[in-house]
């Protein structure tokens, strides 16, 4: 039923083999004397190099963006652990539906589809959860913002979102084609940019989420599946920080990166699941909070 997951992650995670976008690679000179044709000449060396310069970085922002991807689950993938542990669902931490009105630009529009595709996996994970068709229809708005509601309508329509609202399972692996389909659009349509975006935005919404369990779960069993995902995350937070440098002259994703960094500096010394003590997931929790803020406001 759900055959099509596997091709789009494949196609996403071989992406790295990505080609260039055209160069131009002739001029036509209509007469002229020597100096202008070689001028003519010159002017479109430079401009090759220009954009052979170009294209390179650009190939190298999207090796870097599918070897992320490639190594980060989806946020569904990462929101069941919180229902597989056994604990309660929280109305109270996914970001509000009231806010999609604030996020009116594109970097915020891009950034909070990802909080809330998080969001809906989270609300998703549970079963009969009232608060479901709120953040798919929000989820949906934000997609239209970010330019990728065909891709979310065409893939949520497939696999019959709405008919499968009482089934976790299926509503898992539907949300992980639509995350994956996205992901896959934006490289199609040279959006890069975007779907990095997006990613971080979920992964701060899935990292927010459970870390906000952790802090308040009381039961020790359930606090180490917890541990043992935030244990995981850091190897994903290293890989986002190696994509982020690519954006160093873009300022609203460099003031991201630098809050990115400071945030990794809490997982410093730490070795396993078992380092992350209450001390420490309290302050990761009050780091990542300020993060999210930035971005939900």
């Amino acid at each position: 039923f759900f055959q099509a997951e596997d091709g789009i992650r494949d196609k996403l995670v071989t992406g790295v083999q990505t080609c260039a976008l055209p160069i131009l690679a002739g001029v036509t000179n209509c007469g002229g004397s020597a100096e202008s044709e070689k001028e003519s000449a010159d002017s479109l060396k430079n401009n090759q190099i220009s954009t052979n310069e170009s294209d390179s970085l650009i190939e190298l922002k999207e090796f870097k963006f599918f070897k992320t991807i490639g190594d980060i689950p989806s946020p569904a993938h990462e929101i069941v652990a919180i229902n597989k542990a056994g604990i309660k669902y929280n109305a109270a931490f996914p970001n509000s539906i009231d806010n999609e009105t604030k996020y009116a630009d594109l970097f915020k529009s891009c950034l909070n589809y990802g909080v809330y595709s998080c969001d809906l996996a989270y609300c998703a994970s549970f079963k009969e959860n009232s608060d479901l068709m709120k953040y798919y229809l929000t989820t949906r708005k934000m997609a239209e913002k970010a330019g990728a509601i065909s891709v979310f309508d065409e893939i949520t329509k497939q696999y019959s979102f709405e008919g499968n609202t009482k089934n976790p399972d299926s509503l898992e692996k539907i949300l992980d084609n639509v995350y994956f389909a996205i992901e896959g659009f934006c490289q199609d349509q040279h959006k890069l940019d975007v779907a990095v975006k997006m990613l971080l935005g979920s992964w701060i919404e899935s990292q927010y989420l459970t870390l906000s369990h952790l802090a308040t779960e009381a039961k020790q069993e359930k606090q180490k599946q917890l541990q043992v995902k935030l244990w995981e995350n850091f190897l994903h937070l290293r890989n986002i920080l190696d994509l982020l440098k690519e954006y160093e002259n873009h300022p609203e994703m460099n003031q991201m990166n630098a809050s990115l960094v400071a945030y990794a500096e809490l997982y410093k010394d730490a070795h396993g699941a078992e380092d992350f003590t209450k001390d420490r997931v309290d302050k990761m929790l009050a780091a990542l909070t300020k993060i999210r803020s930035e971005i939900i406001q």
